[in-house]
């Protein structure tokens, strides 16, 4: 008699007796197996419910689940060694694959998009979303895919979209109207929906599209699995057995969601068991054709290179052998046969997935990555709104990531995005620690802060115990203020630093007595002195050279794409040109990208004084990337970083592409005049 035939509620039974009687368990222990998963959601229940109803155990499975979240980390924690075996989808195994990785799906639980994109309710249609700020959790994730798939279906242009850190972020962001819109997956978008927000796009309607994504599955090391068959066996076994338990058992389903993932709303419970009910499969083969358009959607993006691509085979992905062995078992055909209409569905989308893989052309495509929303990117901002990557053949999308210079050369080095604008300090960072970031150029001659303080605050003796405010710890705003405190020959320690954001907040806090100075950047520090606050500090006036906003690479990518790279470059230094020379059109620009900002950044009167800082003082015609500033950087840093101390600075710089694009002339047609 096959065990599956046995009702669950004699499962239970069964379970419990065991449970409770230790002398008819089995001599064999359990297989301790460390499971990192993700996310903390509906689509990690068939795990949770697994778990719950000791499944696992039941077949001899002793999982320590431990929620990690994103898929770069779990795939990092699996090649450290903490785990053989995971819950994710996604493109970390094809990013690790391609990488020399042997991480490999082995299940897949959701081979389709199960997100849904909501939206502040006046906006109605897709159309509204051109100039909106639309969160994702991050790039590179479902979240990130999903939208894409959207925008580029509807062919709309002009979306920012921002990088939330995940799903709480992006409700509160959306809910406190910091951005229009986000893209959620269950129990979030339940929610929204109640709350009153609009689902613009469903999940149903992202299947609808033919866009081929595994959301959730079951990852192995393939030297693991390989050793290991009968363990992996189990492990999907499991997971179906827990499939179908959820869908088969409404009454404890919602009460074990509930307990998981906090939700005591009876209609919000409702809602995720059906969302269970008609999203996993029966039969979780990995499909080849959704694979393939994973593939070929990183390629477009640039997120993997075409060339070790197009070399690796679409089975070194994926090893659908173990559920095959499960199915001849004949425990699939029992188990829960996927519903006629469901198998229709799929396999129509299977087919629209190939299709579209089919038809879909490489293009120069690239992600330029920002670390924060500021003024000082708006000559990059003029080169994308004005279509001046385009008129070189570069299909370029400016996103913001935030959270500094770190977090985006990260996403940098990741190969989520193929260029990086902040702060200098961090590629070179990375670059000391063996990465392969590189500074290719820098819009701006040197930093735009001011440390601003109060009134009664003379000299720099007067900071010794003061509280100054700082963006946050390892800011451009951070940076400089302890580059001044060093070329007055004092010590961080000197004064008390308190990190609070952004230059508004910094400001409130300055206004309220809560800090007496702070880091500030345009355009607040036009306020602050407007206020009656003091400049202290000018990084011009005390020639200090550092990079604020370099842009970077990697070596690997503008050796492989040196001729979309030069191309990229001549699309910024024309931007930069633009902006110099058309006032009122950039300013609208910089007006369009800022609208979520502070008031005084909506203030045309500051906007104004930021243009013309910049145009007139700050950008440089020719964007070269200083070895003086990258010296500053390196003497700074080497109390923590040891190997900065007597590294050259030019190893940090690929100064190539702008020597090449200044020696063609290119530069100097832009003005007509000399430029040096």
């Amino acid at each position: 008699m096959k065990e599956i035939s046995f009702p669950f509620s004699i499962l239970r039974i069964c379970l419990f007796l065991l449970s409770a009687a230790p002398g008819l368990v089995l001599a064999q222990q359990p297989v301790k197996l460390a499971f990192p998963y993700g996310p903390l959601g509906l689509n990690s229940v068939p795990w949770i419910v697994a778990k719950e109803i000791r499944i696992f155990e039941k077949n001899g499975l002793d999982l320590d689940m431990v929620y990690v979240g994103a898929s770069a980390v779990i795939v990092q924690s699996m090649l450290s060694g903490s785990s053989n075996v995971a819950g994710f989808g996604g493109p970390a195994v094809i990013t690790n694959v391609l990488r020399g990785g042997d991480i490999i799906q082995v299940a897949a639980m959701a081979p389709y998009f199960t997100q849904s994109l909501f939206v502040r309710p006046d906006i109605r249609d897709l159309r509204s979303l051109d100039g909106k700020k639309i969160g994702i959790t991050r790039f590179g994730s479902v979240t990130d895919f999903a939208l894409r798939s959207i925008i580029e279906r509807h062919n709309i242009k002009g979306v920012n979209v921002l990088q939330m850190g995940g799903f709480p972020e992006a409700v509160a962001g959306l809910s406190r109207g910091a951005i229009d819109g986000a893209v959620f997956s269950p129990p979030h978008n339940f929610r929204m929906l109640k709350e009153g927000f609009r689902e613009l796009v469903s999940q149903k309607d992202l299947r609808a599209f033919g866009s081929g994504f595994l959301t959730q599955g079951i990852v192995a090391r393939r030297s693991f699995a390989a050793t290991h068959r009968e363990i992996i066996v189990r492990l999907i076994k499991s997971t179906v057995e827990g499939t179908k338990y959820a869908v088969t058992n409404e009454d404890s389903t919602k009460r074990i969601i509930g307990k998981y993932l906090g939700i005591s709303d009876g209609d919000l419970l409702r809602q995720s068991y059906l969302y269970v009910v008609d999203t996993f499969v029966r039969e979780p083969f990995v499909p080849e054709s959704v694979i393939q358009a994973m593939v070929q959607r990183m390629v477009e993006v640039n997120m993997i290179d075409v060339k070790s691509a197009q070399a690796t085979l679409t089975t070194a992905y994926y090893d659908n052998s173990y559920v095959a062995e499960l199915k001849q078992t004949g425990f699939l055909d029992n188990i829960c046969p996927m519903p006629r209409w469901i198998r229709a569905v799929f396999c129509i989308t299977v087919v629209l997935l190939t299709l579209v893989a089919a038809s879909a052309r490489a293009q120069d495509k690239i992600r330029v990555g920002l670390s924060s929303i500021s003024a000082t990117s708006g000559s990059i901002w003029v080169a994308e709104e004005k279509g001046l990557f385009k008129k070189h053949g570069i299909d370029a999308e400016v996103i913001i990531i935030g959270g500094g210079a770190a977090r985006v050369v990260s996403s940098l080095i990741a190969g989520e995005i193929q260029f990086s604008v902040g702060g200098g300090d961090a590629v070179i960072r990375a670059a000391l620690r063996g990465a392969d970031g590189v500074l290719v150029a820098s819009p701006m001659k040197t930093g735009l802060q001011r440390l601003m303080v109060r009134p009664e605050i003379k000299t720099p003796a007067d900071l010794k115990g003061k509280t100054i405010a700082v963006t946050r710890f390892g800011s451009a705003s951070h940076w400089v203020l302890q580059l001044f405190l060093r070329k007055w020959g004092m010590r961080p320690d000197d004064i008390k630093m308190l990190q609070l954001g952004s230059s508004p907040a910094m400001f409130a806090s300055l206004e309220k007595g809560a800090v007496d100075g702070g880091a500030f950047t345009i355009p607040t520090f036009f306020l602050a002195e407007e206020r009656g606050y003091r400049i202290l500090a000018d990084p011009v006036d005390m020639e200090i050279y550092y990079l604020q906003n370099s842009i970077d690479s990697t070596r690997g990518y503008i050796k492989r794409n040196r001729d979309q790279s030069l191309r990229v470059i001549k699309a910024l230094c024309e931007g930069l040109a633009y902006f110099r020379k058309n006032k009122k059109e950039s300013m609208e620009i910089m007006q369009k990208k800022l609208r979520i900002q502070s008031a005084q950044e909506r203030d045309v009167k500051y906007l104004e004084l930021s243009y013309n800082l910049l145009a007139d003082k700050f950008y440089n015609r020719v964007p070269y990337a200083t070895p003086k500033a990258v010296e500053t950087t390196l003497e700074f840093i080497a109390g923590e970083e040891p190997k900065a101390k007597g590294a050259d600075p030019k190893q940090f710089l690929d100064e190539s592409l702008v020597r090449e694009v200044e020696a063609s002339g290119f530069i100097k047609k832009l003005y007509d005049t000399e430029y040096r």
